[in-house]
């Protein structure tokens, strides 16, 4: 039967059926549809087991972000930590920033542009890493206040 199956699995047939007397075997191949809405299905499944799992961590989050500021991506480029790649980065996770800090560079069109500080506080998080291309308005980065 194994074999069978996988014989129908390598060939180019869709459809196999086989009768003899009372017994009926039919071995179909999903089409693309089929594939498809299994497909969402399954991502559906998965993305409904995320959510039940990280309710916790999602409201501790909200929690913690009802205090902190995002630094968004002003424009499409690369990113950079520091202003060349011997140097330290502007800031590190952890680190107090004032308002108007340099916290990054974003690289577009060899154009090297100062990102700025929002506010000031503690850099709570960072979402890139250095040399990643960014898209507008990304987060990069959190700080505290």
């Amino acid at each position: 039967m194994k074999a069978l199956i996988e014989m129908v699995d390598q060939s180019s047939l869709n459809v196999f059926a086989l009768k003899k007397g009372d017994m009926e075997l039919v071995l179909k191949k999903p089409t693309l549809e089929e594939k498809i809405v299994i497909s969402k299905e399954v991502i559906h499944d998965v993305d409904t087991l995320e959510q039940e799992h990280s309710i916790a961590d999602v409201q501790q989050e909200k929690t913690q972000k009802q205090n902190t500021v995002n630094v968004l991506a002003p424009l499409v480029g690369v990113f950079y930590q520091s202003s060349s790649p011997e140097a330290e980065p502007f800031v590190t996770v952890g680190q107090m920033v004032k308002k108007g800090d340099t916290v990054c560079i974003i690289e577009a069109m060899k154009i090297l542009n100062e990102i700025k500080a929002p506010t000031s506080g503690r850099v709570a998080k960072i979402y890139v890493k250095n040399n990643d291309v960014v898209g507008f308005n990304q987060i990069l980065m959190e700080i505290g206040e």
